[in-house]
Order: C-alpha cells, then structure tokens, then sequence
C-alpha cells in the first residue's frame, strides 16, 4: 500500500581505398621488371606520401578550415558557418545538462560518450546528437529572425556588450565542441546570440501588460490556473493473490463514505489498521494526503474541477494496478501565495569552464556592476551578456513570481531574507542539493520587489510569450532563412 544514419565520410573513405588500391594494382604491374631494391625504394615512397597524406587530412579537419568553410545557415544580412554551428550545437547539449541536471542518466544520454554513439530513448530521431542539432537549428533560426529585425531596426550591440561578448568566449572550453572551432567562432556565435536576446528583452519591455489584461486573460483561461484542494491515498493492488483490485477497492470505498475531511482521516485510519498496519505507518499516511493541482484532461482531474466540496470518488487506475479515493476540499481558485521579483546573473561551471573561473566572474561582474550605474537597468544589461540561465537571460535575468521555496535553498533564504529590500544585490553561492558541500555555481541577484500573485506573474509570463511567438511567427513569413544540413557530419560532440 502507498501512496543510425549512415557514416557518410566512412562511405567516402571506403571509395577512396578502392580507387587507391586500384592504383596500387596498376603500378605494380608496370614495376614487375624492376629489381627488389627499386620496388622497396617505391614502397617506400607510397608509404610516406600516403603517411603525409592521411596527416594533412587530420591537421585540415583539426584547423576546422573545412567547416569554417561551409554554411550552416543564413539569412540576407547574417550567416552561420559549420564551426559556429558546433557552439550552438554544443550550447543546446549544455543547456539540457544544466535543465535536466542529475536526472539526464535517466534518459540514458552518457555526458562521457560522444552524442553520435548514443541511440536516442524516444522514435523522433535516431542518436542524441540528431536530437541536438534539431534544437540547435531551431534556435540558430530564431536568432537570424531576430537578428533581421534588429538590423532593420537599427539595433547593435555597443562597445560595452561586445566586451562582455569577448570576455565570455575567452573563458569557453574550445575543445567542448570538437575539432577546428576557435575563439573567433565562438565569440561569433555569441554575437549573434547577444543581439537576439537585446532585442528579444526590447519587444518583452515593450508589451507593457497591464492589470486589465491579466483580468481579461484569467476570465478566459480559469482552467488553466486555479488549483482544487484535495485529499488522496492510494491502494496498490497485485494480481497474484494477496491484496487483488476487489480487495483495494472495497478499501478504497470505506473512505470514501466519509461526509467531510475529517472522517476522511478516520476512514483511512480505521482501513488502514485492519490491514495491518503500524501506527507509524498510519500517521505517515495521514501527514501525506493533502493535495492541490491545477485542471487535467483526466478522470480525477474533471471530477476536481467539477464536484462539491466533500464530495468523494473512487478511480481504478488498472495499467498501474492501483486505487485512489479523492475527496474535494476546497473548490478550484487561482493561486494568490506572495511572490517576490528578483533578476539573476548565473554563472557555472557550463557557463564559465570551471566553478572557479565562475567564482571569478562572478566577483568582476560585481564589480562591473557596481562601478557603474548599479540599478535594474544595468544589471538586466548585465544578464543578458554573462548570464548561463538560459531560461531568462535574454529577458535581463528576470524571475517574476518566485514563490519561498521553489528554488535553491540558498538562493530561496536571501529572496525572502525579512530584511530584504529593493535594490539589494550580492553574490550568492549555491550547492547542488545533494552533497551540500559541493559548490554548484554562483548566482549574482538583484532583488526587484514584492511579486504579483502566483496566478497572475504565471499570466504576465504566458500574456508576454504569446505576443513574442506570434511577432517571431510573422518575421518567418516574411524573413528568409536557409538551413542546410551538408555539415553536420563534420562535427565532433
């Protein structure tokens, strides 16, 4: 009880022994009249141009003249080449790693083997590296749209963004993207990415999204963000003997005879004794029924949002071999818990090459910060450039609504420090969460105030990325931009 294509260069490699080995027959059938010595002298001499040969092949692909040359993707006025294409590449790897953290194992991607030697876990694509030169290429698209706009606009970055530009790609492990990329395409591709997200944070402070507007949207879209409160437990069930499906919901429907929340408990607590179990367990089981969830498209979730409080229900979930009895506590509302704004400038070891150079950073960043104008504007300069959050760094480092408790443990005690205050910024280090020790990366953090509530920031960020969608889908109907794939064999990851 409880609660793979096929290796185009191998193919071009196999062709090219079989014209040289074809090579080798006829020269060998001329020099049949030759002496020993001579042929040995030849042999000799196929060896070491073949030697130099297969050498100038290793140190043309390391330099990465190959791929610099080809094109990966362009627009009318920017343009991505194979070894810019890798950064991104390798960018949408590190920005899963960073999303996913300890739990990518789970998904069966070994960061220690390379992308193209391991078989994607869904039927979309054939290896992980598939998978991430997708994402790459959807997001070199977005940023040639971006970057169109911004040039038609007359949007650059200045003299202070390219610093920071500069300064990022210096720190970047050259050799996390394979063979033959160098500073010059990494501070390339960061370039387009900087003026991307400048001009992303300019449509976002644009929309200017007003009470009224998240009334509206609420009015229309209740489903979508009020919670039901409710109680659950849940019988597991075997098919073997034992505990079987009649067994869990006879169980299931004691409780659920109960007219209020408190018979609830008693329910439970008088099944759960006649089946044995301990008052520890009991109590566990108590302390763990309370629930509060937004709408779904299931059968819990349409009885949640449909009956009255008190009401209860028993759902057989027979593909899990389980039984859970609900019962309605409070009826569906938005979520009105406090939020607070803060702005982040994220800073890792993905980000920065090593917790240590993070640390480094992080302490420049500081003090650039506070050697400068040292308010809100700034810093969301600040982030879009340095930032590794790539959940908000293009929208100037911005978390609105973050609620106590939804983020590191750290990061989570200065945001809700009582003393804290408009204005506030300093350097926070945070662990990983699981060896406390570990230091997992810096955070620098500006606190921007009092948050709307819950449901409302969730309404602002949903209000803001629509209108941002549909300017991104118009820009594709009237912005060309040509992606080809003839390069992709070429990158090592």
């Amino acid at each position: 009880m409880s609660s793979g294509k096929k290796n185009k260069g191998a193919v071009a490699a196999k062709a090219r022994r079989a014209k040289l080995a074809a090579a080798e027959r006829e020269a060998k059938r001329k020099r049949t009249k030759k002496t020993l010595k001579t042929a040995l002298t030849v042999a000799a001499a196929v060896a070491a141009v073949a030697a130099i040969f297969i050498a100038a092949i290793f140190i043309y692909k390391a330099t990465g003249t190959e791929l610099r040359k080809k094109t990966a993707a362009e627009s009318e006025h920017f343009s991505v080449n194979g070894a810019e294409m890798a950064y991104f590449i390798y960018d949408a790897y590190s920005d899963f790693q960073g999303y996913f953290g300890n739990y990518i194992g789970q998904l069966g991607l070994d960061t220690s083997k390379p992308l193209k030697k391991q078989t994607y876990y869904g039927d979309s694509f054939d290896t992980w590296y598939d998978y991430f030169v997708h994402e790459a290429s959807s997001t070199v698209n977005d940023t040639l749209l971006l970057c169109e706009k911004a040039y038609a606009d007359g949007v650059e970055l200045d003299g202070e963004e390219k610093e920071a530009v500069n300064e990022m790609a210096s720190l970047f492990e050259l050799k996390k993207c394979g063979n033959g990329v160098k500073r010059a395409d990494v501070e390339s591709a960061m370039t387009l990415l900087a003026l991307a997200a400048k001009y992303k944070n300019i449509c976002y402070d644009s929309y200017g999204i007003t009470e009224g507007d998240i009334d509206e949207y609420y009015a229309s879209h209740k489903t979508d963000f009020d919670k039901a409160g409710y109680k659950r437990y849940t019988f597991e069930y075997s098919e073997d003997g034992g505990f079987d499906r009649e067994a869990a919901m006879r169980a299931a429907e004691k409780i659920a005879r109960a007219a209020n929340a408190g018979e609830f408990e008693k329910n439970l607590s008088d099944v759960l004794k006649d089946l044995g179990a301990s008052d520890g367990d009991i109590e566990k089981a108590l302390a763990s029924v309370d629930f509060s969830d937004a709408y779904s498209q299931s059968e819990a979730g349409e009885f949640l949002f449909g009956a009255a409080v008190n009401d209860t229900k028993v759902i057989d979930y027979p593909t899990d071999r389980q039984v859970s009895v609900y019962m309605l506590t409070s009826s569906p509302s938005p979520d009105t818990e406090r939020t607070v704004n803060v702005r982040n400038i994220m800073l890792d070891s993905h980000s920065c090459g090593s917790t240590k150079k993070a640390a480094e950073t992080a302490e420049r960043v500081f003090e650039k910060w506070r050697g400068g104008t040292a308010d809100e504007n700034y810093f969301a300069k600040l982030a879009r450039l340095y930032s590794g959050d790539f959940v908000t760094a293009s929208d100037g480092g911005l978390y609105e609504g973050v609620t106590e408790g939804s983020t590191y443990d750290e990061f989570d005690a200065w945001c809700f420090d009582g003393t804290r205050k408009y204005g506030d910024c300093d350097v926070v280090a945070v662990t990983d969460g699981i060896m406390t020790e570990n230091i997992s990366g810096y955070y620098i953090l500006f606190f921007a105030g009092e948050g709307l509530p819950v449901y409302k920031a969730q309404i602002k960020a949903q209000i803001a990325g629509e209108r941002f969608i549909s300017m991104l889908n118009s820009l594709a109907n009237t912005v060309e931009i040509n992606l080809y794939d003839n390069i992709f064999d070429g990158i090592s990851i």
